[in-house]
């Protein structure tokens, strides 16, 4: 029989999950009305064949030994596949399931910080402001960040199994914290610091010192040694990442300072989030060296009150460790932070907040329910509120364009989705707002040139490509966009040029051979012009404009 003081406690831990579930549900509840994104959904979900197809044994082969879009998550990717091939392509049902692994991942933190610590009410306060904070909305609103609640569920199942190992030297425990843990590496690498967020761990709360906590942990070591060589050759294999040429090393180690204070800041008073803030490109030394000296004042005061309150060292170095890899040191894309990238490492934050509150607050039983409920009552309707953000893709980088100065990205997709939506000129000069930021995105000159070339405009549809083409002379759909363009306004020997170009470096380009052989057709090269059309149609023998040009290419042949 266990002692009676365990059965309130029990009752205690039951209604302390349901809580955390109502309430995590009930600050996503908005996720039903989002859609998918034009940004990494279009790559990572609904334009990819691979996830289209559904659950099959060639499609866990590919995404197992192939990176795609610069990363290699397979069992991210093999979650997608199962979805649609138990209720198709719909995103209304994939956002519930991030909300689910997201709810999952709390509980998870709570059983094992409780269990690690012994402490229940201290462990529930972390595990919600974990599960309710409105940074996280991002993570959990986002389909492509599956990858982050999908890991974040496995390192918190990893962390609670990780407690019975070493409180109770369970050899079943300890396989399964390292399964666990595989898992998260193979959901997304960014749980590679895990093995040092255990050591941190013997130190505070287990206390545990010895040789043997080395050894315990050389296959997680291992394992986070080898994800991290394949995330780098997966982002090195379609060369994303940035040279120092492009970004010298002094912004880098500036921006890296500048955001451990810009995620501190969300994390205390989270306000104007986006989904994507540029990079400033130099360094800005006044106040990174500013944070660089708070940063080291706080270290020093943990360390001077390490007897009395190691969780303080012990959270601030979990939250410093975890977001090494997402600095931006090695940087892959244009972004100076992304809140997604404080997933993790905001749980170190909250140990340390919560244990000293804690320990500073008067007795009390009144003010500590005041002081744990506030803050978390406030999380849930911010959370709320922050969710209808993420609608879809209009109303995100809209919010996004209207917090941050200078996102020419914001703007550039702004513009992407006010085009799909049939609103042309203010697509342009939304594109045009980003071209003032930032006259280098080859991308934004081909979306502008896309633009104009619909609505007829095929001069400056010419001129767009063109600058697309100088700045990115690989896109092959920026220079056969180009030689369409060329060909609308008469000057079909340059056009043919082009096409030729484009078809000599790829000549599997399906719309390069469709519309050469149309431009072809009206010059009556007619014999030319079908040679490209059918070699179109072998190309992609679904495409009706393909056929029926086919037939009535044939039909006019002798």
């Amino acid at each position: 029989m266990q002692p009676n003081h365990a059965m309130p406690e029990r009752r205690s831990v039951s209604l302390i999950i349901v809580s955390l579930l109502v309430a995590i549900l009930a600050a996503y509840s908005g996720v039903v009305h989002c859609d998918f994104i034009y940004l990494d959904d279009t790559s990572h979900v609904f334009e990819n064949q691979t996830v289209l197809d559904g659950l099959t044994l060639a499609g866990i082969k590919e995404v197992f030994s192939e990176p795609h879009a610069s990363l290699w998550v397979p069992l991210t990717r093999v979650s997608f596949m199962a979805d649609v091939s138990l209720f198709g392509l719909n995103p209304r049902l994939m956002h519930i399931e991030n909300v689910l692994w997201h709810a999952g991942a709390a509980v998870l933190l709570f059983l094992a910080l409780r269990r690690l610590t012994g402490r229940l009410w201290p462990s529930a306060m972390v595990a919600a402001l974990f599960g309710l904070h409105v940074v996280n909305v991002e993570s959990v609103a986002w389909i492509s960040e599956r990858k982050n609640v999908l890991c974040a569920f496995f390192v918190m199942a990893a962390l609670l199994a990780w407690s019975h190992w070493a409180l109770e030297r369970s050899v079943r425990a300890w396989w399964l914290a390292l399964l666990a843990f595989a898992a998260a590496l193979l959901a997304k690498p960014m749980a590679v610091t895990f093995p040092c967020v255990l050591l941190l761990l013997d130190a505070w709360p287990l206390r545990r010192t010895g040789w043997r906590l080395l050894w315990e942990k050389v296959p997680f070591f291992a394992l986070s040694v080898a994800a991290s060589i394949i995330a780098t050759g997966a982002t090195h294999s379609r060369n994303s990442v940035l040279s120092l040429d492009h970004l010298p090393l002094a912004a880098r180690v500036s921006n890296a300072l500048c955001s451990y204070g810009a995620y501190l800041r969300d994390l205390v008073w989270p306000s104007g989030l986006a989904v994507f803030y540029p990079h400033p490109g130099v360094a800005h030394w006044a106040p990174a060296l500013t944070l660089l000296v708070g940063g080291l004042m706080i270290t020093s005061v943990a360390l001077w009150q390490w007897r009395r309150h190691p969780y303080v060292l012990i959270g601030w170095l979990i939250f410093l460790g975890m977001l090494v890899p997402n600095l931006g040191l090695v940087q892959v894309g244009s972004q100076a932070r992304a809140d997604r990238f404080v997933y993790l490492a905001q749980v170190g934050f909250f140990i340390a907040v919560v244990w000293l509150a804690d320990a500073l607050l008067p007795a009390s039983r009144r003010l500590r329910i005041a002081a744990a409920i506030a803050p978390l009552f406030a999380l849930l309707v911010a959370t709320a509120a922050q969710v209808p953000k993420w609608e879809d893709s209009r109303e995100l980088f809209q919010h996004a364009a209207s917090v941050t100065d200078g996102n020419a990205m914001a703007l550039e997709h702004l513009a992407y989705a006010l085009r799909r939506a049939g609103e042309t000129d203010s697509a342009i000069q939304k594109l045009e707002e980003s071209l003032a930021i930032f006259p280098e995105n080859a991308v934004a000159w081909k979306e502008l040139g896309t633009t104009h070339l619909r609505i007829g405009e095929n001069k400056l549809a010419a001129r767009d490509f063109r600058n697309a083409v100088a700045l990115d002379p690989n896109d092959a759909f920026a220079r056969c966009n180009f030689a369409i363009a060329l060909a609308a306004l008469g000057d079909t020997a340059a056009a043919e040029a082009v096409f030729r170009q484009v078809l000599s470096a790829d000549p599997a380009m399906m719309q390069a051979h469709f519309r050469y052989g149309l431009m072809l057709e009206k010059l009556g090269r007619t014999v030319e012009a079908k040679a490209q059309l059918e070699e179109a149609l072998r190309l992609d023998p679904q495409n009706p404009r393909v056929s029926e040009a086919c037939l009535r290419l044939k039909s006019d042949l002798p």
